[in-house]
């Protein structure tokens, strides 16, 4: 009996030491599993660097011209969206100028219809002679000599030189403000003057190139008066030596017998229905000609017209962008020229996150590579992307500058707050995960 309780003692401990063994190799087996898994975590790396928020952009609002400010319906810190009245100048004599434009227009186009009736008349006037010269035909009466007509006198083409000295001028105009952009342009690119002057410089250079195209259109304009008056000069010349031409046969007629004083008296009427109808042909040509002339002075009073009409219209100061205004400047009844700054527009519906990476890192950088961001003041996490990496470094260290762009429609990230940016990395690679 003892011999048997000591043996089923002995079973039981090999049993127990058999369950012993399976236990800590289960264990073992467990802890190499968890091991390889730390061990393929830890293959990735996080790398977190700090950084600040900045403005997604920043306008300077300024008025398209000079003026006194009449009003002003932005305050401080409100947020305008694009297309929005920041301010509005004093119209002054603007509305005036309008007016006065648009009674021009209507003066022009009153004389022009009254010229088209007046020569319309004096139309009439030669076909009835015309159709007297043609009954005269039937007669045996020889026709009197047509009248010769007054005709103006060529002055030349001033206005024409006027045009053409005026495109030098403003060809001059425009290679001085293209140097003055082009210098003022390399000073800004190596940070010696604002981005102020740069666009005061760029608005002076364009402004320069819009005389020169005006400049060129008069001359285009006044060249096609010129060549319409030249052309009215040649067909009075023509119809001058016509007329002079019947004068000789109407000498050589009167020097005729009796016996051919019909048939000369025939051909004499036939000459004054030649006369008149080169009389009314030259009429048509003349009301041609001023008919075109009319045409222009009417083109240029509208263009004057919308001119002035632009100036009205940029009186109000409209906001470019959305965003918060965040400075303000100008005062109700101050003037102003078009280079003053009234508004600063802060846009933080969207924000750069700038922040300078070590020498080591920033090959491991792509654009467009995605990044976790964080406000910690703020409790605020959100997706970003690279968008800009620097090429030089900042100056005097060794890091170079990164921005990362982030969505801040909610406006609840401020400019100047502190983030921290972080994304993972396979070890001893190159390429962001």
């Amino acid at each position: 009996m003892a011999l048997k309780k000591l043996g089923a003692a002995v079973c039981c401990i090999v049993l127990l030491s058999g369950c012993n063994t399976d236990t800590k190799a289960s264990k073992q087996s467990s802890s190499q599993m968890e091991a390889k898994d730390v061990k393929q975590d830890s293959s990735q790396e996080e790398m977190t660097l700090s950084g600040r928020a900045e403005p997604y952009q920043e306008v300077l609002v300024s008025p398209s011209i000079g003026g006194k400010i009449k009003n002003i319906y932005a305050d401080l810190g409100s947020y305008v969206k694009q297309g929005q009245k920041l301010a509005e100048l004093d119209e002054g004599d603007l509305a005036a100028k309008v007016k006065q434009a648009e009674d021009q227009v209507k003066i022009v186009e009153a004389q022009g219809h009254l010229t088209a009736m007046e020569q319309q008349i004096a139309l009439n006037q030669t076909m009835a002679s015309l159709n007297q010269a043609m009954a005269s035909l039937n007669t045996t009466l020889p026709p009197e000599a047509p009248k010769m007509p007054e005709a103006p006198e060529f002055s030349g083409f001033p206005e024409l030189e006027a045009a053409k000295t005026a495109v030098k001028d403003a060809e001059m105009t425009l290679t001085e403000a293209t140097q003055e952009w082009e210098e003022t342009n390399e000073l800004f690119e190596n940070g010696l003057v604002s981005k102020q002057e740069l666009d005061q410089a760029a608005s002076a250079k364009t402004k320069a190139e819009t005389e020169l195209e005006r400049a060129k259109k008069k001359v285009e304009t006044e060249t096609v008066k010129a060549d319409i008056q030249q052309k009215y000069e040649q067909e009075k010349a023509k119809y001058e030596q016509e007329t002079a031409k019947y004068d000789q046969e109407k000498a050589k007629y009167d020097q005729e017998t009796a016996k051919r004083e019909q048939e000369t008296a025939k051909k004499a009427a036939r000459e004054t229905d030649k006369s008149a109808e080169d009389t009314m042909r030259l009429q048509k040509e003349s009301a041609r000609v001023t008919g075109q002339m009319t045409e222009i002075a009417i083109k240029d009073a509208k263009e004057q017209l919308q001119a002035i009409r632009s100036q009205y219209n940029n009186l109000p100061v409209i906001a470019p962008v959305n965003g918060f205004i965040t400075e303000k400047k100008g005062r109700i009844g101050e003037s102003i020229s078009p280079q003053t700054s009234l508004f600063v527009i802060t846009n933080l519906d969207k924000l750069y996150i700038s922040i300078d990476v070590p020498e080591s890192m920033i090959n491991r950088w792509k654009e467009n590579q995605p990044v976790k961001v964080q406000i910690p003041t703020q409790g605020i996490k959100a997706e970003g992307k690279v968008v800009y990496i620097g090429l030089m470094p900042n100056k005097n260290e060794q890091t170079y500058p990164v921005k990362v762009l982030i969505d801040n429609t909610d406006h609840k990230i401020k400019g100047g707050m502190k983030a921290i940016v972080s994304w993972k990395m396979e070890n001893g690679g190159n390429e962001p995960q």
